[in-house]
């Protein structure tokens, strides 16, 4: 009785293991490659290309200065501030960097963002030209921060003084904790680094599932587009709710609610996006098209949206091999133009007006339209934006598609194993007899084995 159930149990166990092991191995390769296939920042130096004049502020209204590095900043956490900040009416922006040399951007995908810029100042440049301490001061994610680019920590600590507020973006909360400036305050920052900012820094108060958090003359963002809300917040401190609100509708940015209050739990679900990525084997390159005047945020959505798929490389491209000038000024370079357009898989145009529509949502229905409603859902949570009032959500969190390819697999595992198992009874079944031998043991001997087993020998008594 208990054999049959045992082995009935033990069959149905192989089945469903054999079902789950083929998708669960290929769906962690997938993502394994994902992650480690990013594409390492480059220097960006072209010899080819001129390196602009400085751009020192030409006006009277309040300085903000974005701090970038040399080595790769992170697009979305510099980029489309300067749009913001311009926009409120209030603020003369510049990007100043330890050199006035050609750097790249980093983008949400761990890799290069395919576009590099001119710093607007070097370290030097703005000691010498500016002389005056910045109203604001960012601080993005700037990858070398540690090494090549180590100059900005004493520069961030050298220009704070005791009426600027210093705004630290997304994970730039580590460099601006390294200063020592945040000592004492409450903050954030992305949110996959608290929990470390947490013990490394155990003098700064760092809160969760807020967008930002403002502690007297020290603002913080969480994780990415948490940054254009943390902005909003700074520009409201600075020069009023009217700039606020007047850089949010210039740049059709709707989600102002977070003024007020800054909550919004972080889900910690990854099921879907994991889902999704693990099953996605297609890897495909766009080609983001840029321009003279072109929106700072239009860029930056594009390319981060794109890059947070994990599953495209956004490549941008203008009309001419050189340096395009932002709507606000700074000098951007594409690494590639128009003429190889044929070249690329897709084409997205940072250039077009979507009245009424901010960048980011643009940038999540683009990517809704090229590669499906739950890779845009993904795409969302990554980058931290809000798309509960986009047209990508409802349905399955993961693609029709990719739940196919992982059934696929499951039951080509199923059909291995039973294949593998027929082919083993016919091997049983077909085999030679093998020659058995039968020993008949007499009373006599068995007794005496059994008595050698046992470490008695028998007495033998001699017949007289």
């Amino acid at each position: 009785m208990f054999c049959p159930r045992f082995c009935r149990a033990f069959r149905i166990a192989m089945l469903v293991f054999a079902f789950l092991v083929p998708p669960a191995l290929a769906g962690i390769v997938t993502l394994y490659t994902r992650m480690q296939g990013a594409e390492a920042l480059d220097p960006a130096a072209r010899g080819d290309v001129p390196t602009p004049a400085p751009r020192p502020p030409t006006t009277q209204r309040r300085l903000a200065v974005i701090v970038a590095g040399n080595r790769g900043t992170e697009i979305t956490d510099s980029l489309p501030l300067i749009e913001l900040l311009e926009a409120s009416g209030a603020f003369e922006v510049r990007v100043v960097a330890p050199r006035r040399i050609l750097s790249p951007f980093k983008s949400s995908g761990f890799a290069s963002a395919a576009l590099d810029f001119f710093p607007d100042l070097g370290f030097d440049d703005y000691d010498r030209l500016v002389g005056r301490t910045p109203d604001l001061v960012v601080v993005p994610y700037i990858m070398a921060w540690q090494n090549e680019d180590a100059a900005v920590v004493p520069w961030i600590r050298a220009h704070v003084g005791p009426h600027t507020t210093l705004m630290s973006i997304c994970a730039g909360a580590e460099l601006a904790a390294a200063t020592g400036l945040f000592e004492g305050h409450r903050a954030t920052g992305d949110y996959a680094l608290i929990d470390r900012l947490t013990d490394q820094y155990p003098g700064i108060q760092y809160e969760r599932d807020v967008r930002w958090v403002r502690d007297g003359n020290r603002i913080s963002s969480g994780t990415l587009t948490a940054g254009l809300d943390a902005t909003l917040a700074a520009i409201d401190t600075l020069a009023g709710r009217d700039a606020a609100l007047r850089a949010a509708a210039a740049t059709s940015y709707r989600q102002v609610q977070f003024l007020d209050d800054p909550r919004a739990p972080v889900s910690v679900s990854l099921v879907g996006p994991a889902l999704e990525l693990a099953y996605r084997w297609e890897r495909s390159r766009v080609a983001v098209v840029i321009g003279d005047g072109v929106a700072e945020s239009a860029v930056a959505a594009l390319v981060d949206a794109y890059a947070a798929t994990l599953t495209t490389d956004a490549v941008t491209v203008s009309m001419f091999d050189g340096p395009i000038t932002t709507r606000h000024g700074l000098r951007l370079l594409a690494r590639g133009t128009t003429t190889e357009l044929h070249r690329y898989d897709s084409i997205a145009f940072a250039t077009a007006d979507h009245p009424g529509v901010s960048s980011y949502d643009a940038a999540i229905t683009e990517v809704a339209r090229s590669h499906g409603r739950p890779m845009a859902r993904v795409a969302g949570r990554l980058i931290n934006y809000p798309t509960s009032h986009l047209d990508v959500g409802g349905g399955i969190p993961v693609g029709v598609t990719m739940i196919l390819r992982a059934v696929l697999l499951g039951l080509a595992g199923v059909g291995m194993l039973l294949l593998w198992r027929r082919s083993r009874s016919r091997s049983l079944v077909n085999a030679p007899a093998r020659p058995t031998v039968s020993l008949r043991l007499g009373r006599s001997a068995g007794a005496y084995l059994a008595s050698s087993a046992s470490g008695r020998m028998p007495v033998i008594a001699a017949r007289r």
